[in-house]
């Protein structure tokens, strides 16, 4: 049996939303690889070619998305500095906040 969830009051959402906005400062980004969004997967399994873990990249602009599978979670600084390497070479732009 399901309950259903109690209305919501938009406005009071809204309000607060507002009053976060007033002390904390956002960053409006609005250009392919401004901002980048990262995160390592561990996989369950080992993959065919003994690959555990899986890095991540998402545009917060474009939703892009580049996954790097990584057989040692120690290459994973190594596979950061490659991704803003390629990023830097192939769209002559920097990558402002990670």
């Amino acid at each position: 049996m399901f309950t259903l969830a109690p209305p919501v009051d938009w406005a009071s959402i809204h309000v607060y939303l507002l009053m976060i906005q007033h002390h904390i400062h956002i960053f409006h980004f609005n250009s392919f690889t401004q901002l980048v969004h990262s995160d390592v997967w561990t996989s369950p399994f080992l993959s065919h070619f003994g690959y555990k873990y899986y890095v991540v990249f998402l545009d917060d602009y474009t939703h892009y998305l580049w996954i790097v599978p990584l057989r040692n979670k120690s290459d994973m600084f190594q596979t950061i500095r490659a991704f803003i390497s390629y990023v830097h070479t192939q769209f002559h732009l920097p990558i402002l906040a990670f």
